[in-house]
């Protein structure tokens, strides 16, 4: 069916209006957030408000934090975060990807791997550096994804219900930590199992061995499955708590990484739909606990993973849903236009500009919402159900 807006009259315009008003004040207050997310924002949203200027000034951005050297290896505000970036934007970066390549083989090389595993800080977010990077150069994302692979299956916990990863304590948060003193199975897809899976999926092509861990992974997963929905980890003597209804934990971020794994396995998406049919018919706010409009967990990520689910299956229930959820999140804003959007970000008093959690992704996903072009950033997210 290929992508195609969803908004019309009102609801559009005021869309068109707040993507105008995040670019203008994102432009002007540059150093409020990444170059990462700067770059990718004035990439996709130029089809609304073209801003070369704004662009311009953030690819030169990322490529200074490319010489000053990012903090860390990670996906998000980490060296594989950069390199995906430029991947995903640039036609002809080899010659700056050519250091984030070798940076990050020799990261992933060797035969153990002590740190995170999951898409946010670890194995599974440097991953999807390397798919990023299998057009323009298979052999060094075959490499890379090979390493990962490897420590996954290394990594992973073989149970009677599947496989899955252990998140140790000592990789854990202080407050989860304190919590949590003997860890857990983290169950969402920004920290956990499911982010996992879904990028073992996309690099079952490229690498043997990652389809079958896939697979083992999600029958684990949907051991896990419960009355009324997914917890949010799993810990020896701790009682489940079923998550929000959000991408990073919960329902929809799930039935995302499922679908979207399932395409690309050849498996049947039968769960994952249901589950996805579920989440378009949840309504209320309180229910759902959607405070704000962000992606990570906030009612603009509901309405973009609608519209994925939408594009993806051609039902017209994930569209009014995704209506929904848009009209909502547009109604958080405050009198003072984007900044209400970014000030109502976690209920914080700061504004959030970011694009996991502040306005840059609200504007993203509107702006995937009011043309035609697929947002394929969202591979960042690991929402990318392949289109019907």
């Amino acid at each position: 069916m290929g992508w195609s807006s969803i908004l019309d009259g009102d609801l559009a315009a005021t869309a068109r209006a707040a993507i105008g008003e995040i670019a203008t004040v994102v432009a002007a207050h540059p150093n409020e957030t990444s170059a990462v997310d700067r770059t990718l924002f004035f990439a996709y949203s130029s089809a609304v408000v073209d801003r070369p200027e704004a662009y311009d000034a953030a690819i030169e951005d990322l490529l200074r934090s490319v010489e000053a050297g990012p903090p860390g290896p990670m996906l998000f505000g980490g060296l594989a975060g950069v390199g995906w970036t430029l991947a995903h934007v640039v036609d002809d970066a080899e010659g700056t990807l050519a250091p984030i390549d070798a940076a990050l083989l020799q990261i992933v090389d060797g035969d153990t791997w002590t740190g995170h595993y999951d898409l946010i800080s670890g194995l599974t977010g440097i991953g999807l550096y390397f798919l990023e990077r299998g057009t323009a150069n298979p052999g060094v994302a075959h490499a890379g994804l090979e390493r990962i692979v490897r420590h996954l299956e290394r990594l992973a916990v073989r149970t009677a219900e599947g496989a899955a990863w252990f998140s140790a304590p000592a990789l854990l948060p202080p407050t989860h930590r304190a919590q949590f003193p003997a860890g857990y199975y983290d169950c969402g897809v920004a920290h956990g199992v499911p982010g996992t899976i879904a990028f073992l999926a996309r690099a079952g092509d490229l690498v043997a061995g990652a389809a079958p861990l896939a697979a083992d992974a999600t029958r684990w997963l949907l051991a896990q499955h419960q009355p009324g929905g997914f917890p949010i980890q799993v810990a020896a003597g701790h009682p489940l708590e079923l998550a929000r209804t959000a991408w990073c934990y919960g329902d929809a971020g799930i039935a995302a990484a499922l679908w979207s794994a399932a395409m690309r396995l050849g498996t049947s998406p039968a769960f994952a739909q249901a589950l996805a049919g579920e989440v378009a018919r949840r309504t209320d706010l309180a229910a759902c606990r959607v405070v704000d409009p962000g992606l990570c967990h906030g009612a603009v990520g509901l309405a973009h993973l609608c519209n994925r689910f939408f594009h993806a299956s051609g039902d017209a229930t994930f569209r009014e849903a995704a209506r929904r959820w848009y009209g909502l999140g547009l109604a958080m804003r405050v009198p003072e236009g984007v900044a209400g959007i970014a000030m109502a970000v976690g209920n914080r008093a700061e504004p959030s500009w970011n694009l996991v959690e502040g306005a840059i992704g609200v504007g993203l996903a509107l702006t995937a919402a009011v043309t035609d072009n697929e947002p394929s950033w969202d591979r960042l997210l690991l929402t990318d159900v392949p289109v019907a």
